[in-house]
């Protein structure tokens, strides 16, 4: 039979299913394939860590947290899980501090303080009553489907340094 063109992972589930007599099923065909994908655990260790820390790490961040679990990951699957969490909605990202997306596992709306000085992202409580504001806007014609509100300067730790 001949090798279709497809991508790897589906040339290899292609040749083994047509390589048998018979119809495999699917923890037959996953068997013989584990070797072949890659652990999805490790998204799940990307995913965990990006819901539970209060960092706002950078995929570096990431990656140097999950390297720990799991030694042979890369950074580019670090960075391609990312990719899929942002089109999935179930990340955000706040903001470039050096260059570098800094990421949030919290998407529900809520502000955020960029020290200029250590460069940490930090979540902040704004008192201003945001579902106020957006109630006037619509009030005047705007449609408000996002929001982020971004303060920079120096935080506590910093301040309390250079005093």
């Amino acid at each position: 039979m001949a090798k279709r063109n497809f991508s790897s992972k589906r040339n290899a589930i292609y040749n083994a299913v047509c390589g048998t007599d018979t119809h495999p099923s699917a923890r037959w065909v996953y068997d013989k394939l584990k070797p072949e994908i890659p652990d999805l655990s490790q998204r799940e260790s990307i995913k965990h860590y990006l819901m539970t820390t209060k960092e706002h790490p950078t995929a570096d961040t990431v990656y140097m947290h999950v390297k720990k679990e799991f030694p042979n990951i890369s950074l580019g699957t670090v960075y391609r899980n990312i990719a899929l969490f942002k089109d999935e909605g179930k990340v955000s990202v706040i903001c470039n501090v050096n260059g570098e997306e800094r990421i949030d596992g919290n998407t529900e709306p809520h502000p955020h303080f960029v020290c200029n000085k250590c460069k940490a992202v930090i979540d902040v409580e704004d008192n201003q009553n945001a579902d106020d504001l957006e109630s006037q806007l619509a009030e005047e014609g705007f449609k408000v489907e996002n929001r982020f509100v971004i303060y920079y300067g120096i935080c506590p730790k910093c301040s309390a340094e250079v005093h």
